[in-house]
């Protein structure tokens, strides 16, 4: 195996992205840990004390504002797939340690915990809700033909993608901010990239989904450069193969999780999670554990155990379909999903019938949609304040004086941190200011902006 493609060298790599270290959560002496494995618990560190990460509690998985705090946000969606996703890659690790002794496959749980941790950073409030009202809003923008930009900033604005917005977070906006953000590790980088390409992409445009902004490309080829994850065109590169596990395991939790919670919030029936789960799992409502057929269990319970026990077949399913894969990740970087393709127990097939149950009866929920309609409205309202006021101080030449009084105000508003990231020269860059404004806000924080900012009864008060 030609040493671009060596396990050894995407997974022993502890380069970190700009290369100033010394926060102090850990020693390097702590306990029998090897110098990498430290290194990678460092990175979860780093995240997990970080505020963009707390910020996660107050962001929409499925319900924004739930109506009681069982069902899940962001946050605890992200450490579920964390768990998840360290389960998978121990179970590939020791088989992959069977087939050829090396040390840097113990590594692999403790890299894709660390970046679970952060494949969820750059969503906007409302969850994908969100991400379509800022698209929209840049159509606006553009249809309008009040300022110009080149196509491949256009395109940042028009595809915005919360992946991509993780992307940024990480390399760039949190802890030492343009100092390399976190400063991670090359692999955990890597391996929460599922589309690594930028907004430009032909296959951006198809998917509308992409991996970095055009202002992050040369961090991302330096990355991916490192690992030995370029193809033969430079600007072709190799998805990093534990980013598989990643994406695995988000889609495991959210197919099983979202369904857990749409009961709990009475979207669907105790039946719809028998029939869909049971199919998973094997089990079925005669072949229940006798525990649980007890008068004092309740429904919530059996559905509890029957998510569990398909989550556990789905993570075999990845686990044996990975390690089939195996050569190929390895040295192509390209496979399909290995969640929905999996034959095994007809795993693949149960799990396309998950998401079509998903889309019918828990995504397109009346009292959800009418939520994200006012979240929809929220983040409109923002850009259309602030947006414009970014607009109007570039036009201006950055002369705050020179704007109007509406604006003059918003731009006092807007926090000092980002106020003095605008620039006078560019619409891209201080409309992405703007952006790393607005997506980092919580569900809450933007409802309560906008109440104020507008002053008057919004939708969601009515």
């Amino acid at each position: 195996m030609p040493r671009s493609c060596s396990w050894e060298k995407i997974l022993s790599n502890t380069t970190r992205y700009v290369k100033v270290i010394n926060k102090g959560f850990l020693s390097p002496d702590d306990g029998e840990y090897s110098q990498e494995i430290f290194h990678y618990m460092k990175d979860a560190e780093i995240i997990i004390h970080s505020s963009y990460f707390r910020r996660l509690q107050g962001k929409t998985q499925v319900y924004p504002f739930p109506r009681f705090d069982y069902l899940r946000t962001r946050l605890t969606h992200s450490l579920e797939v964390s768990q998840i996703a360290r389960s998978i890659a121990a179970k590939i690790a020791r088989k992959l340690n069977e087939e050829k002794k090396c040390e840097c496959f113990r590594y692999m749980p403790t890299i894709v915990h660390a970046a679970c941790l952060c494949h969820d950073l750059g969503n906007p409030p409302y969850g994908h809700i969100g991400e379509e009202a800022i698209k929209q809003w840049f159509f606006k923008i553009k249809d309008e033909r009040i300022i110009e930009m080149e196509d491949s900033e256009w395109n940042d604005f028009l595809y915005f993608d919360g992946n991509a917005q993780s992307f940024r977070i990480v390399t760039r906006l949190a802890e030492w901010r343009e100092l390399g953000g976190y400063q991670l590790t090359y692999p955990v980088i890597a391996s929460f990239v599922k589309y690594p390409y930028d907004s430009s992409h032909n296959r951006a445009k198809e998917k509308h989904k992409f991996g970095w902004f055009s202002t992050e490309k040369n961090t991302a080829h330096e990355i991916f450069k490192e690992l030995g994850l370029v193809k033969d065109s430079v600007k072709e590169y190799k998805r990093h193969p534990l980013s598989y596990i990643v994406e695995a395991a988000d889609d495991i939790c959210y197919l099983t999780s979202d369904l857990e919670d749409a009961h709990r919030n009475g979207e669907i029936t105790y039946m719809d999670i028998v029939t869909s789960l049971g199919e998973i799992s094997g089990i079925t409502e005669e072949r229940m554990p006798n525990d649980l057929n007890h008068d004092v269990i309740q429904f919530q319970d059996k559905v509890s155990y029957l998510r569990s026990k398909a989550q556990d077949t789905m993570i075999n399913s990845v686990v044996e379909n990975f390690l089939q894969q195996k050569d190929h990740v390895i040295c192509e970087g390209i496979i399909d999903n290995i969640l929905e393709t999996s034959q095994i127990q007809g795993v693949g097939r149960n799990t396309k019938k998950l998401k079509s149950l998903c889309k019918e009866k828990v995504y397109l929920g009346k009292d959800k949609l009418t939520m994200e309609q006012s979240g929809f409205y929220a983040i409109n309202t923002c850009l259309d304040l602030f947006g414009r006021m970014a607009i109007s101080y570039v036009k201006k030449g950055g002369d705050v004086e020179k704007i109007s009084p509406q604006h003059h105000g918003l731009y006092y508003i807007l926090p000092s941190e980002f106020r003095v990231k605008l620039t006078r020269h560019s619409y891209h860059e201080s409309l992405q200011v703007i952006l790393d404004y607005i997506s980092g806000m919580t569900d809450e924080y933007i409802r309560n902006l906008v109440r104020k900012l507008t002053g008057g009864i919004l939708p969601w008060q009515k």
